[in-house]
């Protein structure tokens, strides 16, 4: 039979490890959010990809994070364990950015990506 004393230390030896578990984990899920990793893990897309993938669902799940180092960070918003995607500013013109996580996100429509603005009309209407 293991002495008091080894059952303590034993019992001491799985709080540490345990403690030591939770502090790992606690700061990936805080490194996740932080501008270093999201830059690093960031995918680069091109606009038309962009645009395409704006185009599926409802149209309102990109979420734009910030623009950093020539790069505009967006997160699809239906998958919360997807890298973030980065597409070339200059490829991509936004109205409102500002530095990688600095703000809150905000979503950005398919036709902004398409370059149009909110309420512009179209050139020509077929039929009219």
């Amino acid at each position: 039979m293991p002495s008091a004393r080894a059952i303590g230390l034993r019992a001491w030896g799985l709080r540490a490890w345990g403690l030591g578990l939770l502090l790992a984990v606690g700061c990936l899920s805080g490194c996740v959010s932080s501008p270093w990793l999201a830059q690093r893990a960031a995918r680069e897309i091109s606009k038309e990809s962009l645009v395409e993938l704006a185009d599926e669902g409802q149209g309102d799940h990109l979420l734009y994070l910030g623009s950093q180092g020539g790069y505009h960070y967006l997160r699809d918003r239906r998958s919360s364990y997807a890298a973030p995607f980065k597409v070339d500013d200059r490829a991509l013109k936004l109205g409102q950015t500002f530095p990688l996580q600095s703000e809150e996100p905000y979503v950005v429509y398919p036709h902004v990506i398409a370059g149009r603005k909110l309420g512009q009309k179209p050139k020509a209407l077929p039929g009219f």
